[in-house]
């Protein structure tokens, strides 16, 4: 019971610590959105939201699915942990090269600014060569080894952007500024690197580089869909109804994001401590229904506040005029409780190991919500890429519960086996 509340005590310290983090970057973040809309175009800021939800993507790919997996290396003891970090670092580099080589190639620019615009932000995908790093100090409590000086740099680079923004009101500044503020937090995490006393490549073990990946490539293509989910929509708006159209939807659905921000976070906070006490079942069990009912009363009173306050808060951030605002408010605000569920689904599909479970659901789900907006976004606009994103979570929702029965049938053979 004393090991229970102990975890239980780190779970809220950590959760404290990323709120904070999150919330000194949500507000920095909010800043530069209401002055770069008041300073620049809505076609321009419609190629910054294009190119942010194609980084995103590649963001998602570089990690290759790794973080609850390396949590779940350092607890099993198998492998020693500077050849769990040195090896995760080693294909989270390559990842990350290799995708910033392939999207390269792969992205159609038509003229100057979509280029500087992606190389910022294929820049920022480089902080996830140090996510087995980022893990290691999860698990052993010790996340503000990273988290303190990564909000510093964020910071400081947040006043150089603002000056770019506000001051001197030129492109080219934004984005040097953030090419450097990713260069600089590499060299932060590079040197926390040695710091810890981990090499970068010595202990890299192609054994455990193939475990882990064998694990992690359901998780990698479940995260490619998840991702095809959430940005699809807005990557084929620009496509088929042009940049301000894509601002529109993008601002709004920025908003929703928002809220997804804590179920996501307490989560992350919470892995560790679930991966603690999985193999007590009755204590686990006990623990996902606390956990669910907290998600769900969180996202029932933000559900509240976006419908009644949402488009007050919106028109305090941007300075466009969006006629669609509310409507995809309305449409939308259901997905933060489908969302907040979901996500503590796939934390008990990983511990679980039944990753092929998450795989099947997300890539229905994605194949579902392209045939959706390709037709929907044609014949409805941005509404209808609300209607499919809100469609496809249901989809995935009813999913889930047939999984859920899946999932319970393993707990039963595990407690018989425990009997026997």
């Amino acid at each position: 019971m004393k090991l229970i509340k102990s975890i239980d005590f780190n779970v809220k310290e950590k959760f404290i610590l990323l709120v904070i983090e999150k919330f000194i970057r949500g507000l920095c973040s909010v800043s530069l959105i209401f002055f770069f809309t008041k300073n620049f175009s809505k076609n321009i800021f419609g190629i910054f939201t294009y190119f942010e939800s194609i980084s995103i993507v590649m963001l998602g790919l570089a990690s290759l699915a790794l973080f609850q997996i390396f949590i779940r290396e350092f607890n099993n003891k198998k492998y020693s942990d500077s050849t769990i970090v040195s090896t995760g670092f080693v294909l989270n580099t390559l990842a990350c090269i290799l995708i910033i080589a392939g999207s390269s190639i792969l992205i159609r620019f038509n003229d100057n600014i979509e280029i500087i615009f992606f190389a910022a932000f294929s820049s920022t995908i480089i902080s996830s060569s140090f996510l087995s790093l980022h893990a290691f100090y999860e698990k052993s409590n010790k996340i503000k080894k990273f988290l303190y000086p990564s909000i510093l740099n964020f910071i400081i680079f947040f006043l150089f952007k603002l000056y770019s923004i506000e001051v001197i009101r030129d492109l080219n500044y934004l984005i040097g500024f953030t090419i450097l503020e990713n260069i600089s937090l590499f060299l932060i995490n590079a040197y926390l690197l040695k710091q810890a006393k981990f090499n970068f490549i010595k202990y890299f073990n192609l054994k455990l580089a193939k475990e882990l990946l064998r694990s992690s490539s359901p998780l990698i293509l479940s995260t490619l869909a998840v991702l095809m989910i959430v940005r699809f929509d807005q990557l084929y708006i620009k496509e088929s109804l042009g940049y301000e159209s894509n601002a529109e939807y993008s601002a709004a659905f920025k908003l929703i994001e928002y809220f997804f921000i804590i179920p996501t976070i307490y989560m992350r906070a919470n892995f560790p401590h679930l991966n603690e006490i999985y193999q007590k079942e009755k204590v686990f069990k006990t623990e996902i229904i606390k956990v669910l009912k907290r998600i769900s009363l969180y996202s029932l009173f933000s559900i509240f506040i976006l419908i009644f306050f949402g488009e007050f808060i919106f028109t305090l951030i941007f300075n466009f005029s969006f006629q669609s605002a509310q409507n995809i408010f309305l449409i939308l605000s259901p997905v933060i409780l489908l969302y907040s569920v979901l996500t503590l689904v796939n934390q008990i599909i990983i511990l679980m190991n039944k990753e092929y479970l998450y795989l099947i659901r997300s890539v229905l789900g994605m194949i579902l919500n392209i045939v959706l907006n390709i037709f929907l976004i044609t014949k409805y606009g941005i509404i209808g890429a609300a209607v499919s994103t809100l469609i496809t979570y249901i989809f995935i929702a009813i999913l889930f519960n047939f999984f859920d029965k899946d999932i319970l049938k393993i707990f039963i053979k595990r407690n018989s086996s425990n009997l026997n």
